[in-house]
């Protein structure tokens, strides 16, 4: 009971923070530095995070799961589990993956003295990407 509690307690404070974080992010989209930091990008470790935290839920609920006579427990939340933790975890490591490949162009073209633009499409097809081998 007391595990519950406090794995309910951390669940909150997780998602308080990242809240916290999407709220600010929000309001200041229009300063320089949050631009400079591409807001997608951190829009999207946020929705990453937001999903891994979720596995907590499911753990949590599986615990609540009732034998079936066969030494299992009857409960969908087990199979949620790995899909949310998965899922979240792809996402996040996804944009940043995508951040540093965008970096990577920048310096790359900046040392040929080329000009390139790397684009949000890009960015969305490099995440979808990692979560389509995952």
């Amino acid at each position: 009971k007391g595990l519950k509690i406090t794995s309910y307690i951390m669940i909150g404070i997780n998602y308080a923070v990242g809240l916290f974080c999407a709220v600010w992010l929000y309001v200041h989209r229009n300063s320089p530095y949050v631009k400079v930091s591409q807001p997608l990008f951190l829009s999207l470790v946020l929705l990453g995070c937001f999903i891994s935290t979720s596995t907590i839920f499911a753990l949590v609920q599986e615990d609540d799961g009732f034998e079936n006579g066969h030494g299992q427990t009857d409960f969908p939340a087990c199979m949620a589990i790995p899909w949310l933790y998965s899922v979240g975890f792809c996402i996040t490591f996804g944009s940043l993956f995508a951040k540093i490949r965008r970096v990577h162009i920048l310096f790359e073209a900046a040392d040929a003295m080329v000009r390139v633009t790397a684009t949000v499409k890009e960015t969305i097809l490099v995440v979808s990407g990692v979560l389509l081998v995952d």
